[in-house]
């Protein structure tokens, strides 16, 4: 097989995604500008006043709870609340289990220092499993601000798991949509009947840096010293940072 063979598969099973990826976020500035300065004006507001902004996500979503959690030129008053039952490296079927139980969203988050006066994001692409919606309504309940990074369309195409009927998007105060479809799986291949390529992690992740961009502008627009985490592998990195994690690190359990 030539090089130019293998060159030739190899663009032709990638573009695919390369071109839908590119579409959606291609609509992220007309169909979310509003929701992201939204979010990032609630953020900004809380980290003025000391608060911090917990981040939860389930199951692939914990990666995006992880995306802006102690992430070089991110915020490190980002909290993310990272629960091994509800992750993928002990069982991801069993995470899967856990995560329509209800009730389990109390023992989370008794895990974790959460002040009422914080905010919170709850990311679930489907936005109907139980644990997710339960979180952002025992938050909501304590006086927290919530913002869901959910899909509306996928989550309107399945019925609700939680007992309320409620889906993660009519808990919260603010949605950022994924907005893709069912299931995730984005693309279809000739012949095949299921649908493959998940593209909610790298939609969900553009959507967040968006937002931790405009929180960080309107902080720095504001005179506040935003607390930009710094990169351990640059030479500035350990003065930088060494303010940042004493102020910090006793608020974070995972740091």
């Amino acid at each position: 097989m030539t090089t130019e063979t293998v060159t030739g598969i190899v663009q032709h099973s990638l573009l695919p995604v390369v071109d839908v990826v590119i579409e959606r976020l291609s609509h992220l500035p007309s169909t979310h500008a509003t929701s992201i300065q939204a979010a990032s004006e609630l953020f900004a507001n809380h980290i003025q006043r000391g608060n911090l902004v917990h981040v939860f996500g389930a199951g692939h979503s914990h990666m995006l709870a992880e995306e802006v959690f102690y992430r070089a030129g991110g915020l490190l008053s980002f909290n993310a609340l990272l629960d091994p039952a509800l992750m993928l490296h002990v069982s991801a079927v069993a995470s899967g289990d856990v995560e329509r139980i209800a009730d389990y969203a109390h023992i989370l988050l008794e895990k974790y220092p959460i002040d009422n006066n914080d905010a919170i994001l709850v990311i679930s692409y489907s936005g109907i499993n139980p644990v997710p919606i339960e979180v952002a309504r025992l938050c909501k309940r304590r006086g927290l601000k919530v913002v869901a990074l959910t899909s509306v369309q996928a989550s309107q195409s399945s019925p609700a798991r939680h007992p309320s009927g409620q889906r993660l998007y009519d808990v919260a105060d603010i949605v950022l949509d994924n907005s893709g479809p069912a299931g995730d799986a984005s693309l279809h291949i000739p012949g095949l009947d299921v649908a493959v390529c998940g593209l909610s992690t790298i939609v969900g992740a553009t959507i967040l840096q968006s937002v931790i961009y405009a929180t960080i502008e309107r902080l720095h627009q504001a005179g506040y010293q935003a607390p930009v985490l710094r990169s351990a592998n640059t030479g500035n990195a350990e003065s930088g940072n060494l303010e940042l994690l004493k102020t910090y690190r006793h608020r974070l359990r995972h740091l």
